[in-house]
């Protein structure tokens, strides 16, 4: 018997190939959009990333990792049919440095996250 491999991610671009054949759409892609900027002072780590359209975010930190969740919601009408496309992010980030994440500050501006922590010193 033949292993045929196997990429959800593949299977998930066919996909939203067809949808936007059928409907016509341009389903915008989170992760495209989804680059993380750091910036390292002598006392805190800065994140930043550009996520437009981002909703129930949520930031989880502890000593050397940042995940971020959050649901990326988007909608388009064309002519008479008008469709909702909703999608889970999560990114892991492993950090250079200890950081103290009870004391982790977060802002949502402009469809960027920043987030800011102290470094673990």
């Amino acid at each position: 018997m033949k292993l045929i491999p196997f990429e959800p991610g593949e299977f998930f671009d066919r996909l939203k190939k067809q949808l936007e054949g059928i409907f016509h759409l341009n389903i915008p892609d989170p992760m495209a959009r989804s680059a993380a900027d750091l910036t390292e002072t002598e006392r805190e780590l800065i994140l930043r990333w550009n996520l437009p359209g981002c909703q129930d975010i949520q930031v989880y930190v502890d000593k050397h990792t940042l995940t971020l969740t959050c649901t990326v919601k988007y909608e388009e009408s064309h002519q008479d049919t008008r469709v909702s496309y909703s999608s889970q992010l999560r990114q892991k980030l492993v950090l250079p440095v200890r950081v103290r994440g009870e004391l982790a500050r977060t802002s949502y501006e402009g469809g960027i996250i920043e987030v800011r922590l102290d470094k673990d010193m």
